[in-house]
């Protein structure tokens, strides 16, 4: 038994399978939520980085903006993401 699961883990069609097989007991909308969730984290990391290589009279605009204030709250998103994951 051992040897199957050892030989299985190491197997490239057995985690290629497991990698596009869903588990029966997932729900969408989570997958949904946790993918909008990791989305905001990328937005928020993306944001973050401009402001570091551009001058502050160009970025001080785009803080002011409400949109942007949701997605200066990205730490938010990396919550969600932990918690629909749990």
């Amino acid at each position: 038994m051992e040897s199957r699961r050892l030989r299985d883990a190491f197997s490239l069609s057995h985690n290629l399978r497991s990698l596009v097989a869903s588990p029966p007991d997932r729900v969408p909308p989570l997958d949904g939520l946790r993918a909008l969730s990791a989305l905001w984290v990328w937005a928020f990391h993306a944001l973050f980085l401009r402001a570091v290589f551009l001058p502050p009279e160009v970025m001080d605009p785009v803080f002011a903006d409400p949109v942007f204030a949701v997605v200066l709250s990205g730490d938010l998103g990396v919550d969600v993401f932990f918690v629909m994951s749990a």
